[in-house]
């Protein structure tokens, strides 16, 4: 994957912090759905500080001036990695958009929704997961 200022993006490289992939299509209904919840739990983990998790869309089939528009129409401010060769959306096995993940601290995926999310829901999943990890 490469970030949208043209560096690669690496997951490795972010161990020691929390992290949510979304996998994105810029005209997938549930996408655009769920957009404003993106935005508002990015504000909620960015209130957290060094706390929050670090939050990147991953975008399979639209190009670059796709998701501009999207995010230009829509709001949101946060990484996005394109990924046309696939590498993300194979190695983590995804069939459908959107789906969220959180990997946590250590580089291990904790949990996986395939469905639309909301920033409370996932916000508190993120809570959940970290008070058990030891």
């Amino acid at each position: 994957g490469v970030l949208d200022d043209g560096r690669p993006f690496e997951l490795s490289r972010r161990k020691g912090s929390w992290v949510v992939l979304n996998f994105f299509t810029h005209n997938c209904v549930p996408c655009i759905r769920e957009h404003p919840q993106l935005i508002e739990f990015v504000e909620q983990q960015r209130s957290l500080g060094t706390e929050g998790a670090e939050f990147y869309t991953i975008v399979r089939e639209s190009s670059r001036e796709q998701v501009e528009e999207f995010f230009a129409e829509r709001g949101g401010d946060w990484p996005i990695v394109y990924d046309p060769r696939y590498e993300f959306s194979n190695q983590f096995g995804v069939a459908l958009v959107p789906e969220t993940w959180i990997i946590d601290d250590n580089g291990v995926v904790r949990q996986r929704f395939i469905t639309e999310v909301t920033a409370e829901g996932l916000g508190a999943e993120i809570q959940r997961l970290r008070e058990m990890t030891p």
